[in-house]
């Protein structure tokens, strides 16, 4: 395993410009010296945009990133339940563990519409204790929902009990 941070954003081109203000505000506010992966899964994600996003990162050019691309056809999404707030790529997050590579045990998921205040090396640093995913549990009118916005993933235990 890696000892970068792996980042996943799951994306369309809806989301350009949300994705370069939190992937921005994630650089700025880590104050780790450890290299971040950024994963993004996408459905369509134009050549343009891509651009945008790409020179705006390098502005910051005391942080060390990668970035990974995954495009995916929305044919293997399927026909899914949209709005006008959540698109097919709301379900992307869905496939991580299949998309990304077999060397990324541990994955942040990040919607692409926030701003990341503080350092991430600090939810990087959380322990699993064997969970396959830890999320900030929303309790609503007495029903349970977990924060699909935010969580962390243990990658490895998801593929090793196919879940």
């Amino acid at each position: 395993m890696s000892d970068n941070i792996s980042i996943a954003f799951c994306v369309d081109d809806k989301f350009a410009m949300p994705l370069t203000v939190a992937s921005m505000s994630l650089l700025l506010n880590c104050k780790s010296t450890q290299h971040i992966d950024f994963h993004i899964i996408h459905t369509h994600f134009d050549v343009r945009s891509r651009n945008i996003f790409e020179s705006s990162l390098s502005t910051l050019v005391d942080k060390q990133y990668s970035l990974y691309w995954y495009p995916i056809s929305a044919d293997r999404i399927g026909d899914v339940h949209t709005t006008e707030h959540v698109s097919a790529a709301a379900y992307l997050k869905l496939l991580i563990p299949e998309v990304v590579p077999k060397s990324v045990d541990k994955i942040i998921y990040l919607d692409a519409d926030l701003i990341v205040l503080a350092d991430i090396a600090n939810l990087w640093a959380t322990p699993m204790n064997g969970k396959p995913l830890l999320a900030v549990d929303l309790i609503n009118l007495s029903k349970h929902y977990l924060n699909s916005g935010v969580f962390l993933m243990n990658v490895k235990k998801w593929r090793a009990e196919s879940l």
